[in-house]
């Protein structure tokens, strides 16, 4: 694979594949010759590490905001209106997260985006709860069909036992034996649980082992 030189646009680079490609059982028909076969692909992104699929295709992965403005696009064409009210409010707190952080032109990375999804999810779980407490089912039932827009895109989170396994782990390779190593436990385990534990739940696990 040949990687060529890269274009004026700023985001992108061009790849070109010379492999002699076989017809898939798709309809590209007979045998292709080494002709060139470009794609292009997001410039931020390591075009030496892309796995080959096929011979010749490129899987890209998406960072969290581009595919919430991808699924944008499909809520509007397939008019789903709560849906899209989630998402276009996702959207703006991550964006205004990503100025604050570093400029109009800045991007969040993954873990900054799952906190700011996981505080979009607490914010309608807390309104769950006032609105039920209120006798307002109406508005907590708004509450959680928005909720379960949001929980589509929380990663698998890790069971009880998987928490406990990671915590312990941590605890040992610090040498943590007390309370007031607490914080340093707790800041590894949040980056290595990279969103698929809830705050509360690792918290919980470190306390109950530290003394």
């Amino acid at each position: 694979m040949e990687v060529g030189n890269r274009t004026s646009c700023a985001t992108s680079i061009c790849i070109s594949l010379r492999p002699r490609v076989s017809a898939l059982n798709s309809g590209f028909g007979k045998s292709r010759s080494s002709a060139d076969i470009k794609i292009r692909v997001p410039e931020v992104l390591n075009a030496n590490a892309f796995p080959l699929r096929c011979g010749f295709l490129v899987s890209v992965p998406m960072d969290f905001q581009e595919r919430i403005d991808g699924d944008i696009k499909e809520a509007m064409k397939a008019k789903e209106a709560t849906r899209l009210g989630v998402l276009r409010m996702l959207k703006t707190a991550l964006k205004n997260l990503a100025i604050e952080q570093g400029g109009a032109a800045a991007r969040l990375d993954d873990a900054s985006a799952l906190a700011v999804l996981r505080k979009e999810l607490k914010k309608r779980q807390d309104s769950i709860e006032g609105f039920s407490k209120g006798g307002r089912e109406d508005l907590a039932a708004k509450e959680r069909e928005e909720s379960l827009v949001l929980e589509a895109y929380l990663p698998k989170q890790l069971s009880t036992q998987e928490v406990d396994a990671l915590v312990e782990s941590i605890i040992k390779e610090v040498g943590a034996t007390s309370k007031a190593q607490m914080g340093q436990v707790m800041k590894l385990a949040a980056e290595r649980a990279a969103g698929r534990a809830d705050g509360r739940a690792l918290s919980s696990a470190i306390g109950a082992r530290l003394t």
